[in-house]
This record gives structure tokens, sequence and C-alpha cells, in this order.
């Protein structure tokens, strides 16, 4: 069994995909403890650990960099996050777990990221990438923006993504994305699928985060 955490405010059509493929769906309601853009974000309120998801223990705060304390991201035994922000639940799990820190500034990780298996990712943060391409992963850098988000001139590309066993999902159309085939290649060239929503843009909704149960 896999259960999918994703905001309420996910497109009907990643709903009902996602309910055709036998997921057990965790829609993450709208909590009035962070801004309003981001207020049933499932990278804001849970962090994750080997699969396990670690739900906030009310430390979170109004705005940032109080929202960013569980926006961090693994990429196999490697977790990545601004360290100086981290919740102090996550980092108990982190360090459980024996994970290799690899600090950033960028405290939106997880925004930021778009997971494709144990050693690769896709960002448009540079600092991200640098940090984690010295500590051996490999990263595809795309440009900024081409994302929307409600309240904001531009979304994450992490943000309307979710890492999956066979295939990396996006939430919305990949197709007015410039980089869209070096997106595609760099999933495909490591053994996933690509799936897209043609009929509507891509959209940040806090990412997809898939649990194992």
């Amino acid at each position: 069994m896999k259960r999918v955490y994703i905001s309420e405010c996910a497109h009907p059509e990643v709903m009902a995909y996602l309910q055709g493929n036998s997921w057990e769906i965790i829609r993450v309601k709208k909590q009035g403890l962070v801004y309003e853009a981001i207020a049933s974000h499932p990278d804001i309120f849970y962090g994750q650990v080997n699969g396990k998801i670690i739900p906030q223990r009310g430390d979170l705060g109004e705005a940032y960099p109080d929202t960013a304390r569980y926006n961090g991201v693994q990429i196999g035994h490697y977790f990545l996050h601004n360290f100086s922000l981290t919740s102090p639940v996550l980092t108990r799990e982190i360090e459980k777990a024996r994970l290799v820190k690899v600090h950033v500034s960028q405290g939106y990780t997880r925004c930021n990221v778009v997971p494709v298996d144990s050693i690769s990712f896709i960002t448009e943060d540079r600092g991200i990438a640098k940090a984690a391409t010295a500590a051996g992963m490999s990263v595809l850098v795309v440009d900024p923006g081409h994302v929307r988000l409600d309240g904001f001139p531009r979304g994450f590309l992490g943000g309307a993504s979710g890492c999956f066993p066979e295939e990396v999902l996006f939430h919305g159309c990949l197709m007015g994305h410039p980089q869209e085939k070096e997106i595609r290649d760099f999933i495909e060239h490591r053994g996933k699928k690509v799936k897209v929503f043609p009929s509507f843009p891509l959209e940040d909704v806090g990412g997809i985060l898939v649990e194992d149960l």
C-alpha cells in the first residue's frame, strides 16, 4: 500500500489519476498556520525521511523562514536543507537514519527539488545544485519560472511534482517549460516515465509526497 499527501487545491485530473491507480490519498487542507499561498502545501507541513512522513509539531510560523522548518528533501543517503532552519523534530529523524547532511542556503529546499532517483534530481536553484554536485549527486539545473503560484510571480518546479516508483508526475503541462526535452531526457534516462496533464499549466501545489506503508 502506498499513501500520497497532496494539497486539497490540486487539480481534479490529478486527483482522479491517483485514485485510478489505487493510491490512498491524504488531502492536505488549508491551515491558518502559514501564509495563504502555501496554506495547504504538503511540503510545508510534513518532512520525510526514508519514506516515512514526519508531521510538523507546532513549530511552524506564519512567515519565512519559520515556514521552512520541514522543507528539506532526501536524495538517497543525503538530506538537503538549510540546517540553520530545520526543525529539531526533523533533525532527530535525519540523524537517527544516519543520513549525510548537505547544507544549502535555500530554506525552501523541497520546493526547489524534483527528486528522480536515489542520486539524481532537477532544480532551479544553482546553490542547491552546487552543493549537491560537490557531494556526488547528479543534478539537472533548469531556468526558474514557468510555474504558477497564486499570489506570487512564480512557483517552483519541485512544488509542481511528485516522485513515484515508476514515474515522475508533474502537476500540469510540461510543454510550457522551455527545457521540457532536457527534463524528459534526464528522467527517462534514469528508467522512469514522465506523467503530465496537458489541459492545464504547471502549478506549484507544495509537491506530492509519497509514503511507504
